[in-house]
């Protein structure tokens, strides 16, 4: 990446952070107005016109100060970060490799890790149905997370160029961004259906429940009737632009890591051959009960959790899949060119180049969405094929 796309990176990155930043402070201010101000304002507001008062109760009080909501906001943030890098490594540091486990994957890390000038992540090798590589952590304490799958897959050419893709992450510091926009996602989208939830309430089953628990339903009637008026429209638009962020940002870091390794590897065609070899994978027994608990996984991978055939096939939902059979466009390079244009011309070069060329022209005229947390793997591998093209 050059000095002006690294800083048109970042200038990107520090934009999505700042939108982050304002969601959750909106998002706090929301729930502090909401059941600090208008569900008590309410039920005082009814329990006072039993009572035959004329009750005078001011909706539009943040029953907070400005200084204690930028406190609450911060606590917030720090508290998703927390939880959402404790969460992501409880499942992590059981499958922790040494070097002595594996030789050859720390060597590979700790040389592309210095090539990068970064300090070398440490390594987990877990088991999994799908291969897939993530990065959670910080720079200075970041784990590269490799299921075994993976390792299986790829040659060692491929494999260099997905831990370098993960070690591009951690030199461009956006997996703890990445993190927090993912958790936000789930947290508005938990809080929104729980306001939802609140008006089935009345709609429970009474028989066999005790008279004291009945008359509580019927006291819940105002929390339920503005909770879903006034805060579930409100609590709705939440999630729709968290997503906006999370996916401007995860288009960004892809394209980013894509290009850093490349650069640090110095074979393109060896990330795009990673690419069509993940995407083509069909595991032996489909995992279910990972891939329900890898929402929050699934955009830090290289490829989206499950692998991207599992949106195809329906697996994973969000995905808008295209019926068109025609190839995509090109602008006439291939990976073929690539390679004869390069002096690396041996057998194995040539035949990725001659199987991701194959790849390209068997794709859909529109690429596949991957659930709005990754860029299409057609488009990711047609830049590393005419990134090879002008330098090999």
């Amino acid at each position: 990446m050059t000095s002006n796309g690294r800083r048109s990176f970042r200038l990107r990155i520090a934009g999505v952070l700042a939108l982050l930043v304002a969601l959750n402070g909106l998002f706090v201010a929301a729930l502090v107005w909401a059941y600090g101000t208008v569900i008590p304002g309410a039920v005082a507001w009814a329990l006072l016109a039993l009572l035959g008062e004329q009750p005078t109760i001011d909706f539009l009080d943040l029953a907070v100060s400005p200084l204690a909501l930028v406190v609450l906001t911060a606590a917030f943030l720090v508290a998703q970060a927390w939880y959402g890098y404790t969460r992501l490594l409880s499942d992590v540091w059981e499958g922790t490799a040494s070097p002595e486990d594996a030789p050859d994957l720390h060597a590979a890390v700790t040389r592309l890790a210095a090539q990068a000038d970064v300090s070398a992540p440490s390594i987990a090798v877990v088991d999994a149905a799908h291969p897939n590589c993530f990065t959670v952590g910080r720079a200075g304490n970041a784990t590269i997370v490799v299921t075994r799958p993976l390792l299986d897959a790829l040659d060692p050419d491929e494999r260099d160029a997905v831990l370098a893709h993960e070690i591009a992450h951690v030199k461009n510091r956006d997996v703890t961004l990445m993190t927090l926009a993912s958790l936000f996602i789930a947290i508005a989208e938990r809080a929104y259906r729980a306001t939802s939830l609140l008006r089935r309430a009345q709609w429970f089953d009474r028989e066999g429940m005790s008279r004291r628990a009945s008359l509580a339903l019927d006291w819940l009637l105002p929390v339920v009737i503005v909770s879903y008026l006034f805060v579930a429209p409100i609590l709705w638009l939440f999630p729709p632009l968290a997503r906006l962020a999370n996916e401007t940002l995860s288009r960004q870091r892809e394209f980013a890591a894509d290009d850093a390794a490349a650069a640090i590897t110095g074979r393109p065609l060896a990330l795009a051959g990673a690419l069509t070899t993940l995407y083509e994978y069909e595991p032996p027994q489909p995992d279910e009960d990972l891939r329900r608990s890898a929402e929050g996984l699934r955009a830090l991978c290289f490829v989206p959790f499950g692998g991207v055939r599992d949106v195809e096939r329906g697996l994973v939902e969000d995905a808008d899949v295209p019926d068109a059979d025609a190839a995509p466009e090109s602008d006439g390079s291939s990976a073929r060119d690539a390679a004869a244009a390069s002096d690396d011309t041996g057998t194995e070069r040539a035949a990725r180049a001659r199987r991701i060329d194959d790849w390209l022209a068997d794709r859909p005229s529109a690429p596949a969405s991957t659930a709005g947390t990754h860029p299409p793997v057609e488009e990711r591998v047609e830049r590393l094929v005419e990134r090879s093209a002008v330098d090999p």
